[in-house]
């Protein structure tokens, strides 16, 4: 049932992601949801579920936006890699992990797309812009992931994949 949460929430985020506006005042940046999918897997399962949620994301990504095939996927599987090392040394649980790893995700990848696409004659802009970028892509993140989180625990709760602790669920749902 894991994997079809994971499915779910990737779809979910995806279609949310490719039909929100961007903040045009943040430097046109997006919420950054298939991220924040991935770090859920990243920093709650094993590694091979990481990687995998990180390829798909990623690749939906470049789907939906404007970087080649493969890109995103790239930084994604590398993000989750990384994070996924931090897994037991943290409590993925607290929303300031969350948010850490989330801005510090979204900055990294926001940084490394750029980098990838600095070599192709389709990016053409000043490092100010590069720099507003990652840096608002950071403040996103470290807003969006710890919601992300919520939900796919709660859903994943739903489901029976993970535990509930007692008498939570009669609040919430």
């Amino acid at each position: 049932m894991t994997w079809v949460v994971m499915t779910f929430m990737l779809l979910c985020a995806a279609v949310l992601q490719s039909i929100l506006p961007p903040f045009v005042l943040l430097a046109n940046t997006k919420l950054p949801l298939l991220l924040a999918v991935v770090l859920y897997y990243a920093l709650n399962r094993d590694l091979h579920m990481a990687v995998v949620a990180g390829f798909f994301a990623g690749c939906f990504q470049d789907i939906l936006g404007d970087a080649p095939l493969g890109y995103s996927a790239l930084c994604f599987c590398v993000i989750s890699l990384a994070t996924g090392c931090f897994r037991r040394a943290v409590m993925s649980e607290s929303v300031i992990a969350q948010s850490v790893f989330g801005a510090v995700s979204g900055a990294v990848a926001t940084l490394c797309l750029y980098f990838m696409l600095s070599g192709t004659e389709g990016l053409i802009c000043r490092t100010s812009w590069v720099v507003m970028k990652t840096f608002w892509a950071g403040i996103l993140s470290a807003i969006c992931v710890p919601a992300i989180f919520f939900v796919i625990v709660r859903l994943d709760q739903k489901v029976g994949n993970v535990e509930a602790p007692e008498g939570e669920m009669d609040e919430i749902w």
